[in-house]
């Protein structure tokens, strides 16, 4: 919704609301099953990789050929938030572990593969390892064109813009709205009001509902399986009209929109209850197949097989302890902004588990 506002300024104040809708809209394409809800949301990626690229080669063009322009926030002066104004090399080194651990959010999209493998065309493993090989290119590709464009924009961005952002020495006013980054590029290069402007700031803002689809599809199925062990009611168990989990799938759009409207969509508030959420999953996960490695080369003989478990083992440590520290990092920096509510909702949900059972 922060995305479809830079070319939709109506949208502004009624960012809640709006994220609700789309929510339930997102409820509907899967109430309608699988099939329908995959078709139709196949459309928005190809549309937003076709505006990431129209973007960022029409904002290369225009740098190589010195046509680009500076971005309305370069003119601000970006001041440091209050208790940040000096830091010591620790404080620094703090401040690149936070933003480190808030930037692997994007990353939490992978789990979607691995979610999805049953469904792909054989042999799973390789498409699978396809898909990810792509998306890992596709990403870097994207992420280091808009970082280098807005670093030549001059775009600023702050956590608190009214305060931060000033000009000539005054802060910009409680009227300033910020944009997101990709609206402040897409604005500066095509131009305020633009037809450019415009899809690209719709095609962003329907692939994260897209994005969002990924918790649509690994729900419902994950608590029907905890249902049929006896850790949650027997109603997640039951399937509607178009074989869905539909108990699971409506259970999953209530709490998300009961988030949105308690915390007003502010993304800096919910992103850091995500990261705990994922990253223990992440972490578990990752020791689970390190678990998984030993148990196996306890029986194994043939060397070239073991070479390939202790070369598997060796990856999972890795990820195993790039996932520790992120949690770590986001539970010690930012316990009261959010990090705290998750992991209380995660022992409630775990105490309401046993008492199920």
């Amino acid at each position: 919704v922060q995305n479809a506002a830079s070319a939709l300024p109506f949208l502004r104040g009624f960012e809640p609301l709006a994220a609700v809708a789309l929510v339930a809209l997102l409820t509907l394409a899967n109430l309608r099953g699988v099939r329908e809800s995959g078709r139709a949301l196949a459309v928005p990626v190809y549309a937003f990789l076709g505006s990431m690229a129209l973007l960022i080669v029409t904002g290369a063009v225009q740098w190589v050929t010195g046509g680009l322009r500076q971005a309305e926030s370069a003119a601000y002066e970006l001041v440091p938030a209050p208790g940040y104004e000096s830091l010591t090399a620790v404080g620094m080194g703090l401040l690149l572990l936070r933003a480190f651990a808030s930037g692997t959010v994007a990353l939490t999209g992978v789990q979607g593969v691995a979610n999805g493998v049953p469904a792909l065309r054989r042999p799973r493993s390789e498409n699978a390892a396809s898909i990810l090989l792509m998306m890992a290119a596709t990403s870097i590709t994207i992420l280091m064109s808009v970082a280098l464009l807005a670093g030549a924009t001059g775009i600023k961005m702050a956590l608190d813009p009214q305060q931060q952002l000033r000009v000539d020495g005054r802060p910009v006013g409680e009227d300033y709205v910020q944009d997101t980054v990709l609206g402040q590029l897409a604005t500066t290069v095509f131009g305020p009001g633009s037809l450019g402007l415009l899809v690209v700031s719709l095609c962003t803002g329907v692939m994260l509902v897209v994005a969002a689809n990924t918790a649509f599809n690994g729900f419902p199925v994950l608590a029907s399986r905890l249902a049929r062990d006896r850790f949650l009611p027997s109603d997640l168990l039951s399937r509607g009209n178009r074989l869905t989990y539909s108990n699971g799938i409506l259970l999953l759009a209530v709490a998300a929109a009961a988030l949105v409207l308690i915390y007003r969509a502010t993304v800096t508030e919910l992103i850091h209850m995500y990261v705990v959420g994922v990253f223990i999953s992440f972490t578990l996960s990752q020791l689970g197949m390190v678990r998984h490695w030993n148990r196996q080369l306890r029986t194994e003989l043939a060397l070239l097989t073991r070479l390939r478990m202790i070369r598997s083992r060796t990856i999972n440590i890795v990820g195993a302890g790039c996932a520790a520290t992120v949690l770590v990092v986001v539970v010690l920096t930012r316990f009261a902004n959010g990090a705290a509510i998750s992991l209380l909702l995660i022992g409630m949900i775990w105490m309401v588990m046993t008492v199920v059972y």
